[in-house]
């Protein structure tokens, strides 16, 4: 219920025209491309990377004007190594930055100006030389 006089900032869905930030947090497949993902264990440059996961533990905008914010991503993928028992490829990143929003009626785009932090490595835990 509202106050008599007061302004009803909420568009036809519902949802608050004031709206300045959001939160996500994701989860889904990551796919190996390219020679990352080639199980060719002659080739050199192969990664031999299966299907992983790709987790986006925080993803982050928050505006302080119409057209200006902060932006922050935490995410990590990982992924088993094809011929290799408990082998791992993995990445993360933090990364985080400026948050440009051009505002219309239907859909808001938005350019990330990001920099930050990676991580990357090969991690085995059984690895047997064979003689």
């Amino acid at each position: 219920m509202e106050k008599p006089g007061t302004v009803n900032n909420k568009n036809k869905t519902g949802v608050s025209e004031n709206r300045r930030g959001y939160i996500a947090i994701t989860i889904g497949p990551a796919f190996p491309m390219g020679d990352f993902g080639s199980g060719n264990i002659q080739d050199p440059k192969a990664g031999l990377a299966k299907t992983g996961v790709q987790f986006n533990l925080v993803n982050f905008g928050y505006r302080f004007s119409k057209n200006i914010g902060i932006v922050g991503l935490w995410n990590g993928v990982a992924h088993t190594v094809e011929f290799i028992d408990g082998a791992t490829w993995s990445y993360g990143f933090f990364l985080g930055g400026i948050l440009i929003t051009f505002p219309s009626q239907k859909v808001d785009f938005d350019i990330r100006l990001l920099s930050g932090f990676m991580n990357a490595r090969l991690k085995i835990t059984n690895f047997k030389s064979r003689s």
